[in-house]
């Protein structure tokens, strides 16, 4: 009995550090813009940091991920990019949303994606310096959920890790349990 029970549990730990890195915290993807508002048709910077090296570039869509496309960056090795991109001319005062999205090789969304970042369009003529009504706000990154950033965390190979890892706990459990059991009964 004590052989099956340290097989259970030497698997069950094997099966948690193969497992564990699908668990890690790695920072998703994210967009950060310079600057937070302006007119349409101005210059706005974004930069990004997390993404996929070895994908297609980014994409940028103005008005979240069902908008008009205002850009594309290309991803460097350290998963980051850098571009710049103008509100379309037309855009009303208002905030809209700026997504960010990278498809893999295959084609299918890369995990983490889309980063979403507001914009807020100005009336031509409104100040925005230093001491203003309109400086600068402090602002945060917004998350849309969507179908994809919806779930379980998403291994490398685009599937979830979450039914292994729970079925390695769920075997260390009861490796566990059984050696508990075990050392009572003997006593």
């Amino acid at each position: 009995m004590r052989r099956v029970l340290g097989f259970v549990t030497t698997a069950s730990v094997g099966l948690i550090l193969w497992v564990g890195p699908g668990f890690a915290c790695t920072e998703s993807p994210g967009i950060d813009m310079q600057p937070l508002r302006g007119v349409a048709g101005a210059s706005v910077a974004v930069t990004g940091q997390n993404f996929l090296a070895t994908a297609a570039p980014v994409k940028l869509y103005w008005g979240g991920t069902g908008g008009v496309t205002v850009g594309s960056a290309q991803v460097d090795a350290e998963g980051r990019f850098s571009t710049a991109f103008a509100p379309p001319a037309d855009a009303r005062t208002g905030e809209y949303v700026v997504s960010a999205i990278q498809l893999k090789p295959d084609g299918s969304v890369y995990g983490g994606t889309p980063a979403n970042f507001m914009f807020q369009v100005q009336a031509a003529g409104l100040s925005s310096g230093i001491g203003s009504l309109n400086s600068e706000p402090t602002v945060q990154p917004l998350f849309v959920p969507d179908a994809v950033s919806l779930g379980a965390p998403v291994s490398e190979g685009g599937r979830s890790s979450v039914p292994v890892g729970l079925l390695a706990l769920a075997v260390l459990g009861a490796g566990s349990a059984a050696v508990v059991y075990e050392s009572r009964r003997s006593r």
